[in-house]
């Protein structure tokens, strides 16, 4: 990846514009969220399949709370890494440009990632590259089960 993440809390611009609001000002309803999210689902179990792992290593949730949003949830600590988020993020940035992913972390709920069409947010306070933040995630996630 050739973008560093972003760290920290996020900008006021980073959610209004990048994920909220469509750039007609909508927010999305229920028939655009199940759009993205079958597509995107799809997509997943595919790229799933040519990495040799399962649906249930990874899928996307289903939930939807009014927002662009999309959640991943990562049940394999191991996927959690820079091929799975370059993944996501070519995904939305050809098809879903006002959408994000979260990847969140229950186990350490601070280190969720958060994927946009150009930009990676990890909560982690760090500034390490991207490959060491996800490996340090992926290292507190199999401490923890």
């Amino acid at each position: 990846m050739n973008k560093p993440p972003v760290t920290g809390t996020p900008a006021a611009w980073e959610s209004v514009g990048m994920w909220v609001h469509a750039a007609d000002g909508t927010l999305p309803d229920g028939n655009e969220f199940e759009d993205c999210v079958e597509k995107m689902d799809r997509a997943l179990e595919r790229w799933l399949k040519r990495q040799g792992h399962c649906e249930g290593d990874c899928y996307f949730r289903w939930d939807f709370f009014g927002d662009r949003t999309q959640y991943l949830e990562v049940n394999k600590p191991e996927l959690l890494g820079e091929h799975l988020i370059e993944f996501v993020q070519r995904e939305l940035k050809k098809k879903w440009p006002h959408w994000r992913v979260v990847i969140p972390t229950p186990e350490v709920p601070r280190d969720a990632v958060m994927i946009y069409p150009d930009v990676i947010r990890v909560w982690n306070e760090g500034t390490a590259p991207l490959a060491e933040l996800l490996l340090a995630i992926r290292t507190k996630m199999k401490c923890v089960k």
